[in-house]
């Protein structure tokens, strides 16, 4: 059944207070972004990769749109950060949206994109569902359009030029390895949020992996996107009290601990459970770093945005096709604790990606 609200797969609106989320990078008009917080953060990155071009292929100048799901997830800015610095090497302007966690937001800015007749689109986590009629509109304007950054649903790949993503299943598959390892016979609880593709299949990944190595969930709360804050936290507090033995408690999502943590604290419920959740976000780590009851896994997604940007590449410079999925990415998905918890910085560093995918395009492009 198609959802007309659909929130953000990996972090949804739930407040600057929560998610310490970076200001706005971007204008919902449209507006091309200079002097924000993300190009400055997206310069930091390309200057790192900066050099002079020798290859003999023109590259030509191309306007690249970017439309996130909501700037109040931390990783949304992330990787619309990584999309910037990766223009920025290629020699191109970006125009970056914030969709504000609003579906007629997010569809208003890709036919505003569309309509600007920008050389190509990316989306963080923008849901194709209720954008079929923008997504189709690029297509007919000869616009690609890639998805980075989440799972998306099979059955709405073919609205995408590329689906450029992670294996939510995998993260999930990651965590319960690691809790198996940990104590095979923990009490698991679980939070949900099945309205977004990609959240379901994290839990569905953990709950499969965990059943198959002989662990049991005693219960999964789905929860409301709508108010995450509100629906996360008390569904946190009613798990852990229903399930007092409960040694873990698995989100689906990046915002997971931020709104957990200080619920169960609040409640005095953290003695013996540990918040687990999906994605190297910075409040996370700085948790583990701070040592509370907190878990998560990392993933090498970002390499699948410069992998994005260099399809774009080739596709600009040679009318190469646009592959409908990342073929040479390899998911590495890893757990992180108190014991491995990089003092600073994210477990896998964007810098090094974007440097060997510079060094690449140099060699190969007559960059402007």
């Amino acid at each position: 059944m198609r959802v007309k609200f659909r929130p953000l797969a990996f972090g949804a609106a739930i407040g600057a207070s929560v998610l310490l989320a970076a200001c706005s990078s971007s204008s919902s008009g449209g507006a091309a972004s200079t002097g924000s917080a993300s190009a400055a953060a997206a310069g930091t990155a390309a200057s790192s990769a900066a050099g002079s071009s020798t290859g003999s292929v023109v590259l030509p100048a191309e306007k690249i749109g970017i439309v996130g799901a909501s700037n109040q997830s931390t990783i949304v800015v992330r990787y619309e950060n990584d999309v910037e610095a990766a223009a920025k090497v290629l020699g191109w302007s970006t125009v970056v949206d914030d969709g504000n966690n609003t579906p007629s937001t997010w569809d208003n800015e890709l036919q505003n994109l569309v309509t600007q007749h920008v050389s190509a689109i990316l989306t963080v986590g923008v849901d194709a569902t209720t954008a079929e009629t923008q997504l189709q509109a690029a297509k007919a304007a000869n616009i690609p359009v890639i998805a980075v950054g989440v799972t998306v649903n099979p059955q709405e790949q073919s609205l995408f030029a590329g689906a450029y993503e992670d294996s939510s299943n995998d993260l999930g598959d990651a965590l319960a390895t690691y809790i198996l390892k940990k104590d095979p016979k923990a009490g698991i609880v679980a939070q949900n949020l099945t309205v977004a593709y990609s959240a379901s299949q994290l839990i569905a990944g953990f709950e499969k992996a965990l059943t198959t190595g002989g662990g049991t969930v005693l219960a999964t709360q789905d929860d409301a996107g709508a108010n995450p804050t509100q629906s996360f936290s008390a569904s946190a507090v009613s798990l852990v009290r229903a399930h007092p033995n409960a040694a873990f408690i698995v989100g689906c999502c990046d915002f997971t601990s931020a709104i957990d943590l200080p619920a169960l604290q609040q409640a005095n419920l953290t003695q013996h459970v540990t918040i687990a959740e999906a994605y190297d976000d910075p409040i996370t780590l700085q948790q583990i770093r701070a040592g509370e009851p907190v878990i998560t896994v990392a993933v090498n997604n970002e390499q699948p945005i410069v992998d994005a940007m260099g399809a774009l590449a080739a596709y600009f410079a040679n009318k190469t096709p646009i592959p409908a999925t990342d073929t040479t990415y390899q998911p590495q998905a890893k757990v992180v604790d108190k014991s491995n918890v990089p003092s600073s910085g994210n477990v896998y560093s964007f810098d090094d990606m974007l440097n060997a995918a510079a060094t690449k395009w140099r060699a190969e492009y007559k960059i402007s």
